[in-house]
This record gives structure tokens, C-alpha cells and sequence, in this order.
């Protein structure tokens, strides 16, 4: 079981023998300065992703539908009209004065078709603009369409009229204007109302909904009425804020008006409700609907944005690992050099841009370029050799084979045992260590003494049992790892010659002949090479003689 979670452990962590003493991988200058650069570019870029993503800049996802509502309800609690008089020159007297009022909003509502017996009068607050004149706010607006035209599921129309004041319509605080004053208003060169109706527009970048005023302007005359059809557009739309997850607001609001105005004789509402209209907005609702739903980037699709530039730069960063594999297999070689030719720790290769030598100095001097080249061409070569594992294990089988040339499997084999005792670190050995220590220098002291006095005193008690058995031990590695051969016949033994004898330093012929000594011959490589490529091309011949791809690639050709 334990053998089993072990094994699905993602999180493996592989060994890099060391390049260095104290690092396993090769690192330059440039590769650093290139790191640098290009993550903090990256992390530059996220930094200014985020602040794009917070400030609202980065644009959402808008997907708009059309859908056919055949019965929808809309109310309006707030303002959705507002009419005040424009002023010219010649315009001095206001008809919404609530001390003189010339035209009176009001209100009817036509349910399923039937025209409407009662109005209702709109209580307008004191509100004037730059010139004092009155603005009359419409509010509540309620309008339905219906595919039933029942009491339960009526269809209702909304019409406001601005027209003759009504004494039975005012409202506290309002009072009708005299006929002079009504006459004087009327023979004004020019009336112009500013109808101004409101509708809302959703803002992404502070995500809040936003008031929109679309004006109309319309004459006023005493012997028309003004009649405008307004068909109210409305849109629902769906609003994601989410940071990580989905998260919907919803949103009604009205997005536009479709307007169809002319003009018409004053006798057409005059008979309908009983006295002079001069202005008539009949509104009702659009069938047809705009569902919006608006998604603001998440935070992860922020970092996939940043990573997918992030990633794109570091596509430069394979041009500083060809370059880092460069340098590393470089200087890898020339530490071979070294190994075998010490002196060559004192050339100086220098190298351009791109990698080429342009000069090599010997302790300050130059060196011929052309004397230099083939003949580091040459240990190059070998050297690359050397870096294979296959060498290696190539050398290594080598060195067995040339001991066991010399001494016996059995002699060889005793080795897997030997090994270096750690040292007893528990209390009981310190103080014996110091006892033994102590007699010791003891012994030594006394020794001295004796030899001053020309006397010998053998000191039996410096003899302890444990410096007896340190020096057992020692004398058995010695006699381990002294190279001789016990199984062997004593004229064997008499023609052994201690390798202290004559391998000297001094007197060793090393050649250049030696850097290639254990180094793969050319025949072993391209016998792996050859090996390589029968393999690939028994692989080859098995696909070609396999009945199914040969199917397979029959039916693929064309007839």
C-alpha cells in the first residue's frame, strides 16, 4: 500500500549530479541579465493587466438578443418625461406657472382598447430653469401588453395631454390663467415645447447605469394639436462581476423610444375628451426586447492574457539556453583539456558575438591562430569524447579489465567489504579516548626520560587493550590493500614488483598519444551507430510488412 501512494506522487524530485562544487546547473552573466529583462517585462505587463482590469478598461463580453415578449408588464416609479417651454427673445410668458396655468398635464390610460372616462392630473414640483421657466416631471409610468386583452391580463396604453386648464384637474397651489393671459401666449411669435424623455444606457467602464435625456422639440399653435406615438423599448440585461465565479446582476431599464409624430385637428381629442388638446403623447410598450448579458474578464482569464505575452517573450529565452549549452559544453571540454595538459590552464580563448575564437593568448602572448586551431581542433574532439557516458562506462570497463589482468576475481571481490569504521561517538568512548589519551603522554614523558638517562624502561602500561586493537585493525587494512596475489604459485610472488618501484612521476613518457588512450576507437562508434540504424530500419520493415498499415494505406489512395 505504501509502495502504491508512493507511486502517485507527482511531485518527484529527480538528482542533478553537480556541474560545480556548489551548483548543478550552468549560469552566465548574460543568461542572468537576460532573466531580468524578460520577467520583469512579463511582470511588468501582468502589473498593468491588473491595473487595466481593475479601473474598468479592459472591455466585457457583450452578447445582445432579440426575444418577442407577446405579455409584459412595465412600471415606472421615476421620472420618464419632462416638458418645460424654450425661451427666445421673444418668449416671455411660461404655461406651466402653477399661479397661471395655460397647460395642464394629465393622464389617461386605456385598458384593452376602451377609451378612458377619468384623467388623472399630474402634481408637478416648482422646479424652473436658467430662464425661470417651469419644467413639469412626469412620473409613474405603467403600460402593458397583452396577447389575452382579459381583466386578469389587461393590455394598457398610457396617453399624457397637455391641454386647456381644467378647474376640475388643478391641483393645490394651481391656479388657471385668465383668458388675456392665454390670448397673449398664443400670439407670442413663436411656442416651442422641450420635451425631453428619459431613458438609461449601461456604462462598462463603471458598470452602473447611467441617465440619458432624448429631446424633442415640437410647435405649439392654438389651431393643432401636436400628436406623437411613442413605442418604449425595453432592455433586460444581465450583468457578471464575478472575481473567479459567475455572479449576475439584473437590470430593467428602458434603452430608447421610437417616436411617429404629425400634426392633427384639435376636434379629434377635442370630441374624445371634451376639451382643446394641444399636445398628445400616447406611449406603449415594444413587443420586441433587448436581453444584453454583459461579462466583465475574470481574474483568470486576466492572468491567461498576461500569460499568454508572457509566454511569447520568453520565447527568446531558448536563444539564452542554446547559448548557456554553448559556453557549458565549452568549458566542459576544456577541463578535460586541463586534466591531461595543465599547462593548457594558461591559453585565453576569446570569442566574438557569435561564437567564433579571434584570438588566444599563452600567458599574455598571442598564439598563431593557425598553428592553434588543428591542434585543439584534435583534443576538442577528444575531449567531447570523453563527456559521453558511453565513454565512461567505456573507460571504467577498461580499468577492470586491467585489474583483473593483474590480481585474481576473488582478491578483487574482497573489496565490496572494505570500508572506513565510523567513530564511536557515544560518552563511554570519549572518556576512554582521553584515558588512553592521558597514558599516552604519560608514556611518551617517561620514554624521554629514559633516553636522557641512556636507561631503556619498557612502559608495559601504555600498552592498553584498545591502542592494542587500534593497532591490529591498521595493520590488517595494510595487509588488505597491499597488492598481493595469494592465490598465485611463489614464482609469482618472486616476480611481483611494488608499483611505488617505478611508477614515478618523473619518469612517466606521457604523450599526446595518452589523452586517447581509453577513449572509444572510431570502430566502436560507428558500430553504435550502425547498430542504431539497422535497429530504425528493422522497425521500418516490420510497419511495411504489416498486413494492417498495408490496409490501411490501399484504402487511403485514391481510385
Amino acid at each position: 500500500m505504501i509502495k502504491f501512494i508512493k507511486s502517485l506522487d507527482q511531485f518527484g524530485a529527480s538528482f542533478q549530479p553537480n556541474i560545480y562544487y556548489t551548483s548543478s546547473e550552468y549560469k552566465t552573466v548574460q543568461g542572468g541579465l537576460m532573466s531580468v529583462l524578460l520577467y520583469g517585462l512579463s511582470f511588468s505587463y501582468l502589473i498593468y493587466m491588473i491595473i487595466q482590469w481593475q479601473s474598468g478598461q479592459i472591455l466585457p463580453k457583450i452578447t445582445t438578443l432579440s426575444n418577442f415578449e407577446q405579455d409584459y408588464k412595465l412600471e415606472l416609479l421615476e421620472k420618464f418625461i419632462s416638458v418645460e417651454m424654450r425661451k427666445y427673445q421673444y418668449t416671455f410668458i411660461d404655461p406651466f406657472n402653477p399661479e397661471a396655468l395655460i397647460l395642464q398635464p394629465v393622464i389617461y390610460h386605456f385598458i384593452n382598447g376602451q377609451s378612458p372616462t377619468q384623467g388623472y392630473p399630474q402634481q408637478f414640483k416648482k422646479k424652473t430653469n436658467m430662464f425661470d421657466f417651469h419644467i413639469v416631471e412626469v412620473q409613474n409610468l405603467t403600460i402593458q401588453t397583452s396577447s389575452q386583452f382579459s381583466n386578469d391580463n389587461p393590455q394598457i396604453e398610457m396617453m399624457l395631454v397637455l391641454g386647456q386648464c381644467l378647474d376640475f384637474y388643478l391641483q393645490e397651489g394651481q391656479k388657471c390663467a385668465n383668458n388675456e393671459t392665454i390670448k397673449n401666449f398664443f400670439d407670442q411669435q413663436t411656442n416651442t415645447l422641450i420635451v425631453k424623455q428619459s431613458k438609461k444606457e449601461f456604462n462598462t467602464n463603471t458598470a452602473t447605469l447611467e441617465d440619458i435625456d432624448k429631446e424633442l422639440v415640437i410647435p405649439l399653435t392654438k389651431d393643432s394639436t401636436f400628436f406623437a406615438q411613442i413605442i418604449t423599448k425595453i432592455s433586460n440585461t444581465q450583468v457578471d462581476q464575478g472575481f473567479l465565479f459567475e455572479s449576475f446582476d439584473e437590470y430593467e431599464y428602458i434603452t430608447d423610444y421610437q417616436v411617429t409624430a404629425n400634426s392633427m385637428n384639435k376636434q379629434y381629442f377635442g370630441q374624445k375628451l371634451g376639451y382643446e388638446t394641444y399636445a398628445v403623447f400616447y406611449y406603449q410598450v415594444d413587443q420586441i426586447q433587448n436581453t444584453s448579458q454583459i461579462s466583465y474578464p475574470k481574474i483568470s482569464e486576466v492572468l491567461a492574457d498576461a500569460g499568454s505575452i508572457a509566454s511569447t517573450l520568453l520565447l527568446l529565452s531558448y536563444i539564452v539556453i542554446l547559448m548557456n549549452q554553448s559556453y557549458l559544453q565549452f568549458e566542459a571540454v576544456n577541463h578535460v583539456i586541463e586534466m591531461y595538459y595543465p599547462q593548457f590552464k594558461n591559453f585565453k580563448i576569446i570569442k566574438n558575438v557569435f561564437g567564433k575564437i579571434i584570438r588566444v593568448e599563452n600567458n599574455g602572448k598571442i598564439v598563431n591562430l593557425n598553428l592553434f586551431f588543428p591542434y585543439y581542433e584534435k583534443l576538442r574532439k577528444i575531449g567531447e569524447m570523453k563527456l559521453t557516458i558511453s565513454n565512461q562506462i567505456y573507460e571504467i570497463s577498461r580499468i577492470q579489465f586491467i585489474l583483473q589482468f593483474q590480481y585474481s576475481n576473488k582478491f578483487i571481490s574482497k573489496f565490496h567489504q572494505v570500508g572506513i569504521p565510523l567513530q564511536n561517538l557515544s560518552q563511554d568512548s570519549i572518556l576512554i579516548k582521553e584515558e588512553n589519551q592521558s597514558k599516552l603522554d604519560n608514556s611518551i614523558i617517561i620514554q624521554e626520560q629514559n633516553y636522557k638517562s641512556n636507561q631503556i624502561i619498557p612502559n608495559v602500561e601504555s600498552q592498553d587493550f584498545q591502542f592494542k586493537q587500534d593497532i591490529i585493525s591498521r595493520k590488517e587494512s595494510n595487509l588488505m590493500l597491499h597488492p598481493v596475489k595469494q592465490e598465485e604459485n611463489s614464482n609469482d610472488h618472486s616476480s611481483q614488483i611494488k608499483q611505488d618501484d617505478y611508477l614515478k612521476l618523473n619518469e612517466l613518457n606521457l604523450k599526446d598519444e595518452d589523452f586517447e588512450l581509453l577513449t572509444m576507437q572510431e570502430t566502436y562508434v560507428q558500430l553504435e551507430e550502425k547498430e542504431l540504424n539497422s535497429k530504425d530500419s528493422e522497425q521500418v520493415q516490420q510497419l511495411q510488412h504489416d498486413q494492417t498499415n498495408v490496409d490501411l494505406i490501399k484504402q487511403k489512395q485514391p481510385e
